[in-house]
């Protein structure tokens, strides 16, 4: 300690330098010490966690004390790497991970827009995702599919860019209709399926396949009309092609009445003829003439009539239940009768009755074992 002292007086400037040596030295080390404490601090801990929220660094900075550039340097860092991580308005960097947002609802939906915040999309629940235009639900899509609107006849909810009034639409429970131009075509029901066949001109109301076509009947009566191969063109009947064609039409009388057209030209219009008619009073062939009610058919047993001598009859009734009297009938027999003798019939409450006889000057067996057959068309 003498030697130190001696020294110290001897020498007062080394004295004096070396002090101010040693506290440089401290100095220094205190500044390394609290740089080396920041960047640890700073690798260790992310200043934003998963849930988006950000931590400080470092501080807080308290009034009065020596703040390190060390310190803040590393702070200015950490905020300008989160701000480069976060999503710049004008659309500059994408995102590096899924992006999240929260549920929404259907009046204010999370995925929207700025001049038009009520239309976009929100998540209805699990595994349920909506579509809000206007904040109204138009459409939804879940694990099964995707579902839309009702809409009506003049908006089906499922139609097209260039055609909004054709589409599918839904009428009622279990009930769906589909349009064309705001017209109502076809409707199907959970039992039935209905087409509708409105008045049009210039067009075929309905087609099945390439030649079975529906529409207003125009030459052959009022009312509606079921052809082959021939298209309705608002007024008359046209050709497809040069094959034959028919219609069976309902007329507006309630008549069902069957049209047929023999082979013409293309687009021109069928020469069609009526051929048979039928309403509550029965069947008529042809365009007019009295009707045919019922129609019904018998055959006798096995019949042999033996020899029979010059203008001798023979006859045998067959039981035909519902023939009324004086229908007309027909009778025909078969291998077993002989194609000499006449054959008629006569029709009675229930019977048909058919006769032969012998035409010829000798003798003659007209039916050996023959079956007879009578067909009896009440009126």
């Amino acid at each position: 300690m003498d030697r130190v002292e001696t020294l110290a007086v001897q020498f007062p400037k080394v004295a004096r330098g070396s002090s101010v040596l040693m506290g440089a030295l401290l100095a220094l080390a205190i500044v390394t010490l609290d740089k080396a404490r920041v960047l640890s601090e700073h690798a260790a801990e992310a200043s934003r966690n998963s849930s988006g929220t950000m931590s400080a660094l470092s501080g807080p900075y308290v009034s009065g004390t020596t703040i390190t550039s060390a310190t803040i340097n590393a702070r200015f860092a950490d905020i300008e790497n989160e701000l480069t991580n976060s999503l710049d308005r004008s659309g500059r960097g994408g995102f590096l991970s899924s992006f999240r947002t929260i549920d929404s609802t259907v009046a204010s939906p999370a995925w929207s827009f700025t001049n038009e915040p009520g239309s976009g999309y929100y998540r209805i629940g699990a595994g349920d995702l909506g579509l809000s235009i206007l904040g109204t639900k138009t459409g939804e899509w879940t694990a099964n599919g995707l579902r839309v609107a009702n809409g009506t006849l003049a908006n089906p909810s499922l139609s097209f860019f260039n055609d909004t009034g054709s589409g599918l639409y839904r009428i009622g429970t279990n009930d769906i209709g589909f349009a064309v131009n705001g017209v109502k075509i076809t409707e199907w029901g959970a039992a039935t399926a209905a087409f509708d066949v409105p008045a049009v001109t210039g067009a075929t109301a309905a087609r099945f396949g390439t030649t079975l076509r529906v529409g207003l009947t125009g030459t052959t009566g009022s009312g509606t009309g079921l052809g082959y191969n021939l298209t309705h063109n608002g007024t008359n009947w046209l050709y497809d092609t040069t094959n034959p064609a028919g219609i069976a039409v309902m007329e507006s009388t309630g008549d069902m009445s069957w049209w047929t057209a023999p082979s013409g030209t293309a687009g021109a219009i069928a020469s069609l003829t009526k051929r048979m008619i039928v309403n509550p009073s029965g069947v008529t062939i042809g365009s007019s003439g009295t009707a045919i009610s019922k129609s019904l058919r018998g055959t006798s047993a096995a019949w042999s009539t033996g020899v029979m001598g010059t203008l001798t009859t023979a006859s045998i009734a067959i039981t035909l239940t519902g023939t009324v009297a004086g229908a007309e009938c027909m009778v025909s027999g078969d291998s077993g009768y002989s194609a000499l003798c006449p054959l008629t019939c006569r029709t009675t409450t229930d019977t048909c009755t058919a006769f032969t006889g012998n035409p010829t000057a000798g003798n003659l067996t007209c039916a050996t074992t023959s079956t007879i057959a009578c067909r009896v068309f009440n009126p």
